[in-house]
């Protein structure tokens, strides 16, 4: 019986080729969808987990008497819980100092500028199962001045020569032991260094203390052992806090599993950006919704030829069949078509991988790993087969024999049950058009928002100690070039800027743990990026002089406006009150206009300019269309003036598009969905309008003898289907509309979701579905009214 199921729906396939081809392509994309979104959900939620411990691996954070939440702790933190929590099996402290500035290693000839370079305690690498090639990981670290390097940066150094036990030098000024090398971090990792150098290198440089609870610059991880109860841990750990955070600003200590950070983190101060399980849940969704519409398109298509295929029913049934059997010929067909699409599914998923890894930034593997893939295609394959092969098998199967072969039309089951089908296509297609559109509004506004400082053509890069000793020659030496407009110095550029510091005012009475945002800047900074003074006066070499070169600097302040508002006090009344910051004592001297220096899913915060040295930034503004040439003559005159430190920048507006990188991820995948979801949809509409053809066949006739045009027949198709898709369009707008303003919720600076947006999905998806309807009208339009009236 399966045997002649197989064949006769071969045969059925060979019969109409037009039909099944449509009929198999639009499951094929539809699953093929489906492949690569769970490729990408499960890469998402595999973060972290390929460590033994995971479930026992926690990261401290710090919940501060302002409320904010940040992932940063003091130093004392990992000792204290070491000491006092017998539950901890293991501490690490890990100090970022990639989050502050790059750094130049050096080993002979090859000098290379790092951007993943940490600190760490020797105990990383019992917290986590970094793997080491060489080297031993109980010892690699316990020394000062000794390093692990990942594989493939030790590969840079030294190629094939075994590096453990050689030195390589740190900023040109100190020497550190290659110690070990260890595999490189995987990439679903929440944070990936290449360099790991001993904490115990900054304690000999008297730049790490553990006595008490402040100054929040780790990130501190422990492993509990296998039986321990975590609420017995957070009573310990309130206890830790009762007797060390007197006077902190720390209100709370908190343990947040290690693998809920990627996409489940709302701390600031991340490590680098996290996920969001909202996106990874609504790319599930996504995909689902263009599953069922392929499969819908399955159920229009097979309804359009249930005329064609009334007599075949209507003859098993006088042979002998009963409705069940023709139901599993049917589901039989279903399930050919699904396995031919599952096929074909994995050849399209398997050509668009690279394609959609290179979209959203992540090193999904071809083929099929491990059975969880393997199982669910098969899952899907089965569901298709029953979702897609139940109504035709229930309609077809309900036909009157007797009706059918006397000759009579059978209605192929309920009109207006296709007609919701098309309705909930269009819909769910209007929804992805707008939802794109929104998201690239939002990202067209951000970028095109006035930001309250130029971050075009400015280049940045990592500033050294031999850099800033020498800036004065650098400058005379950088504005020889002709398109070069300024140079300064920074501690960060303006959308990096994520140092806090405690805050005092003369006179005025303040939360003890008011915190600010701090930016050191050289003279001249604030007006390369023309930020806009409001009152006072900007930053002077003589600023600078005062602050760096008396051995009791007076320090200089530039507040922002938001920073003034917060205390209480206007522009006017905050000129000259003498501020207290961090030990740093000085005059407030000018306001600054606010600038967006953080992500517009947040306020502008209050922010401190002031001119102390130990820059990390250096920046050039190009005044040229020529830059390329102006970058190849920067690029001459930096390596004459230090050969020892490579040439290496980025742009500032660079820096910037990475703070939406996940913005514009979701907006490209979003676009992308919809043009598939459209093109699918479009094949319904195209069933459905061949249906509506084959039903009404006679009629047309009928009209052209009567003298109807193309163009009447044409209006006389269109009407009908454009008031499927008006209706599509009028249910998917406000799921659309509410939906997507829950998302702008996330930016407190959006774009407004106009009327023209939605005009513009529904302009566009009228558009196609005239072309889609269009060619079905033109080809009834164009029969023979004898033919037609004869083959009635």
């Amino acid at each position: 019986m399966l045997k002649n199921y197989i064949k006769i729906a071969f045969r059925n396939v060979k019969k109409n080729p037009g039909y099944s081809a449509i009929n198999i392509f639009g499951l094929a994309v539809g699953i093929a969808v489906c492949v690569l979104i769970f490729r990408y959900i499960s890469f998402e939620l595999s973060y972290d987990r390929y460590h033994d411990d995971a479930d026992r691996l926690y990261r401290i954070t710090v919940k501060m008497e302002s409320g904010d939440a940040i992932a940063l702790t003091p130093s004392i933190v990992s000792p204290l819980f070491q000491q006092s929590i017998s539950e901890v099996e293991a501490a690490t402290r890990i100090y970022d100092y990639s989050s502050f500035r790059s750094v130049v290693l050096g080993y002979e000839d090859r000098v290379f500028e790092e951007n993943s370079f940490a600190f760490a305690d020797s105990s990383v690498f019992s917290i986590f199962d970094f793997e080491l090639l060489q080297g031993d990981p109980a010892t690699a670290l316990v020394r000062p001045y000794t390093v692990v390097l990942s594989k493939s940066t030790a590969a840079k150094y030294f190629g094939t020569e075994n590096p453990v036990g050689k030195t390589i030098t740190l900023d040109n000024a100190r020497d550190l032991e290659v110690t070990g090398v260890m595999k490189d971090i995987p990439q679903n990792s929440h944070f990936r260094f290449d360099v790991f150098t001993s904490l115990e290198s900054r304690r000999n440089w008297g730049e790490l203390s553990d006595t008490q609870l402040r100054g929040a610059q780790f990130y501190t991880y422990v492993k509990l052992h296998q039986d321990a109860n975590l609420q017995v841990v957070q009573s310990k750990v309130a206890e830790i806090l009762e007797q060390y955070a007197s006077g902190s600003f720390v209100a709370e200590l908190g343990l947040q599993p290690v693998t809920d950070i990627h996409l489940y983190s709302q701390v600031e101060h991340e490590i680098q950006p996290q996920g969001d399980i909202r996106y990874v849940m609504a790319a599930g969704f996504t995909a689902l919704l263009i599953l069922l519409i392929a499969c819908i398109n399955y159920m229009n298509l097979s309804t359009a030829r249930s005329a064609q295929r009334s007599r075949e029913v209507g003859i098993r049934k006088v042979m002998g069949s009963d409705r069940r059997a023709i139901m599993k010929q049917f589901y039989g067909e279903a399930a050919f078509l699904s396995l031919a699409a599952l096929i074909l599914a994995m050849f399209l998923a398997e050509l668009s991988l690279p394609w959609f890894s290179s979209l959203i930034k992540r090193p999904l593997e071809a083929g099929i790993s491990g059975g969880s893939l393997f199982m669910i295609l098969l899952g899907i394959g089965v569901l298709v087969a029953l979702f897609a092969g139940s109504y035709p098998a229930l309609v077809l199967s309900s036909f009157n024999p007797a009706r059918v072969l006397s000759g009579g039309k059978q209605k192929a089951g309920s009109a207006a049950f296709r007609k919701v089908l098309v309705v909930f296509q269009f819909s769910v297609s209007v929804f992805l058009i707008v939802g794109s559109l929104i998201v690239h509004s939002q990202i067209q506004f951000i970028q095109q928002k006035e930001l309250g400082f130029n971050k075009d053509r400015i280049l940045s890069l990592t500033s050294y100690n031999d850099v800033e000793n020498r800036f004065e020659l650098l400058e005379t030496e950088m504005n020889r070039i002709p398109g070069i407009e300024g140079l300064t110095m920074g501690s960060h550029s303006p959308v990096e800027i994520g140092s806090g510091y405690s805050l005092m005012v003369e006179g005025l009475e303040l939360d003890p743990n008011f915190g600010i945002r701090g930016l050191k800047a050289m003279p001249g900074y604030p007006e390369l990026f023309d930020m806009k003074i409001a009152a006072g006066r900007t930053l002077t070499e003589n600023d600078f002089q005062s602050t760096n070169r008396n051995e009791n600097p007076e320090y200089s302040f530039i507040m922002n406006e938001t920073a003034v508002a917060r205390i209480g006090l206007t522009p006017e009344e905050a000129i000259g009150r003498r501020l207290t910051v961090n030990g740093r004592i000085g005059p407030v001297i000018g306001i600054v206009e606010d600038f967006h220096f953080n992500s517009m899913s947040t306020e502008i915060e209050p922010l401190l300019i002031f001119p102390q040295d130990g820059f990390n930034r250096l920046f050039i503004s190009l005044s040229t269309s020529d830059i390329a040439g102006t970058l190849q003559e920067i690029g001459e005159t930096w390596t004459e003036l230090f050969p020892q430190i490579p040439f290496e920048y980025q742009f500032v507006d660079q820096q910037f598009d990475r703070l939406y990188r996940s913005e514009m991820q979701i907006g490209t995948l979003f676009t992308a969905f919809s043009i598939l979801a459209i093109v699918i949809a479009c094949l319904g509409l195209f069933g459905l309008a061949s249906f509506m053809v084959e039903q009404r066949s006679r009629e047309v006739g009928i009209r052209k003898v009567l003298g109807a045009s193309i163009t009447g027949i044409l209006t006389l198709f269109s009407y009908d289907f454009l008031k499927l898709v008006g209706l599509g369009f009028l249910i998917g707008v406000p799921v659309a509309w509410y939906v997507m303003n829950n998302w702008l919720q996330n930016f407190a600076y959006r774009t407004e979701i106009g009327a023209g947006i939605l005009m513009l999905a529904g302009c566009t998806i009228l558009l196609i579905a005239l072309i889609s309807v269009g060619y079905q009208a033109v080809k009834a339009a164009l029969l023979n009214p004898v033919d037609t009236m004869r083959s009635e």
